[in-house]
């Protein structure tokens, strides 16, 4: 099996190139499997699985930045609506009220279980689409196809879509003509449909009956709202719909994947969880990101927009330790990420062609019994068929 259909982020570039090459599968996930000899070829220039590029840092286990606060939209209705603080929201809402795009790709749902991308060209459009979406999406099938000649856009994604994006416009530099700020928030992995069903069952829901899932947002971090054709109302808590159901059943290359945090893109945003005894808390509160401006562009941006009024910044005090325990699952994953991969090769299995250096870099911060257990927990999933 290749390297880029074991490891298929599911994003779908390769489709929107090349139409006619690219073969479809659908099972918990969709995938894209590229056929012809330019289709391939162009898979492994921009698939995550294949970037050994040095464009992450070896220092910084967050990523490089040039500005990192805790931000929140001082639009009300945007903070509570959003998934988090209405960070991404707000600097999308700015960029459309002050014409500096002429529209945000991002993806909006499209039935319970599905999401669709589409271009929003007005502020409300925007807010509309606030909000996460924990299931599988494709938000880079039909870019090409939504993008008009002369115009410019801002997109919204996953980091791994960003990181495709990148790679693809040092192939094709006119991307950077039309998609002139990308935005991103921190990911711990795609949940499947099949997931997603389970969740819905599991709080009283039939998976036929099931009409809207709201994942975030009405408070931080927001109950799972599940709304059957009916009018009724099922809810389940952030914490069980993510740990129990959501985030056990993910793509493969999220479990291996080397930027959950946005670091390829202008701005990248994620939950900045209080800490109770050294663990974040999940408790409803007022939402906040943490936010990071990753180019110079985005630091411009950031700071253009705090300056107008509409986001708050404050300062993160002790930073690198705030971030190791409220967001532990993306330090272990980027830390750990060299044994993962060494069980992999331990074991023949595919693995991502990542840079050496960077694993290196980044498996320096965390100490050597948890790189062990990484590794033989990495063993012990494949021999069980788990991986």
């Amino acid at each position: 099996m290749n390297n880029y259909n074991y490891f298929c982020t599911g994003c779908g570039l390769c489709k929107s190139v090349f139409p006619d090459e690219v073969e479809v599968t659908q099972d918990r996930f969709r995938s894209f499997n590229p056929q012809g000899e330019a289709a391939i070829d162009f898979c492994e220039r921009v698939c995550l699985c294949c970037d050994d590029t040095m464009e992450y840092s070896q220092q910084e286990i967050f990523g490089s930045y040039k500005y990192v606060g805790f931000t929140y939209s001082t639009d009300d209705m945007i903070r509570r609506n959003g998934s988090t603080g209405g960070t991404l929201t707000a600097i999308a809402v700015y960029l459309i009220s002050h014409h500096l795009v002429d529209g945000i790709i991002q993806v909006q749902s499209d039935g319970p279980f599905g999401l669709r991308t589409r271009v929003n060209t007005t502020a409300e459009e925007v807010i509309a689409c606030a909000g996460s979406r924990y299931i599988d999406s494709n938000n880079l099938e039909d870019i090409l196809s939504i993008v008009e000649e002369g115009k410019r856009y801002c997109f919204v994604g996953k980091p791994c879509e960003v990181s495709t994006l990148r790679r693809y416009a040092k192939i094709n530099p006119e991307v950077n003509e039309y998609i002139v700020f990308m935005l991103s928030f921190f990911c711990a992995g795609a949940p499947s449909i099949d997931s997603n069903k389970k969740l819905v069952e599991s709080i009283g829901c039939k998976e036929e009956e099931c009409d809207r899932i709201a994942y975030r947002g009405n408070g931080w971090p927001g109950k799972t709202i599940v709304t059957d054709k009916h009018g009724s109302v099922f809810e389940s808590t952030y914490e069980n719909s993510w740990m129990n159901y959501l985030g056990r059943d993910t793509r493969n290359i999220c479990r291996f994947c080397i930027d959950g945090v946005g670091e390829r893109a202008d701005i990248s945003c994620g939950d900045a969880w209080y800490l109770v005894e050294g663990k974040p808390d999940f408790s409803e509160r007022e939402g906040r990101n943490i936010t990071f401006a990753r180019s110079e562009k985005g630091l411009e941006l950031i700071n253009a927009i705090i300056a107008s009024g509409h986001l708050h910044s404050d300062p993160v005090p002790n930073l690198y330790e705030y971030l190791k325990l409220a967001n532990p699952y993306q330090y272990t994953r980027r830390a750990t990420l060299r044994f993962s991969i060494l069980a992999m090769k331990l074991t023949n299995k595919p693995y991502p062609k990542y840079n050496k250096r960077v694993l290196r870099g980044n498996s320096k911060y965390i100490p050597f019994i948890p790189r062990v257990r990484r590794l033989f927990g990495t063993l012990k999933r494949i021999v069980l068929g788990r991986i």
